[in-house]
């Protein structure tokens, strides 16, 4: 008996091969296609996400465990996900205090400007308690009036600027290469490379829910194997597969 479910051989994502987490990997992969781009891509974005406009060239990091000493004149926390978030100070001040750290810090050379990233993805949302402990972390701003501006966006506002910034490209260019990876990465499309056999047709709309149901989850990522399966695993455990039938 044929298998359930066939993958086509797929494409391979330039950033995939290398990152393992969820958030965790699409944060790297973020960062690195700024920092791999032309040192100009970096300003040009946060300049399209009503940032503010900076022409110095920026140094990137991941996983920040520690607090940002030097004198900063524009500290931002930019939050990232999937949902529109106000923040709300009063909600942060609420909650108890708890440990974290930010996802990434990007800041400029001059240290005109430094922005700590949170980074949320599928279902996770945004905290305001998380946000709030992020700007905390700023310990020299260098004007009396100075303060720590909370950011966020969310992954459509991030992917329509990225596209903007496509436009400026051929196909060949090494900046147009990274940045379509990466809206490749991050773009929801289900799985259109699942080829269903004729006489099991009629349970393509029956996986397609179960799919999208599991892949709703938090967390959830999945894998292909050789043998036609596919995981799906939670934090990098996994918890469910699809098997195809019978094989032999």
């Amino acid at each position: 008996m044929r298998s359930f479910l066939t993958l086509k051989a797929r494409k391979r994502n330039l950033y995939e091969l290398y990152y393992k987490g969820p958030e965790n990997r699409i944060t790297e992969s973020f960062i690195k296609m700024l920092e791999k781009s032309k040192p100009s891509i970096t300003p040009t974005f946060l300049e399209l996400l009503g940032i503010r406009e900076c022409h110095s060239v920026f140094n990137y990091s991941l996983q920040v465990n520690h607090n940002i000493k030097e004198s900063v004149s524009n500290a931002i926390v930019l939050g990232i996900s999937g949902f529109t978030h106000e923040f709300d100070i009063k909600k942060a001040l609420s909650k108890k205090d708890k440990n974290g750290n930010p996802d990434a810090h990007i800041y400029a050379k001059d240290n005109s400007i430094h922005i700590l990233f949170e980074v949320k993805i599928g279902n996770n949302k945004l905290t305001d308690d998380q946000l709030y402990r992020h700007s905390k972390r700023f310990k020299n701003l260098n004007q009396a009036d100075a303060k720590v501006h909370i950011i966020n966006k969310t992954w459509n506002e991030i992917s329509s600027q990225l596209k903007v910034i496509l436009n400026d490209y051929a196909e060949s260019h090494r900046n147009y290469l990274l940045i379509d990876e990466f809206l490749d990465l991050i773009t929801p499309n289900g799985y259109k490379d699942i080829f269903f056999y004729k006489e099991n047709e009629h349970l393509k709309n029956e996986y397609i829910a179960l799919d999208n149901f599991i892949k709703s989850l938090p967390e959830v990522s999945v894998e292909e194997r050789n043998d036609e399966s596919i995981d799906y695993l939670y934090n990098d455990i996994n918890f469910a597969t699809i098997f195809p039938n019978n094989i032999s």
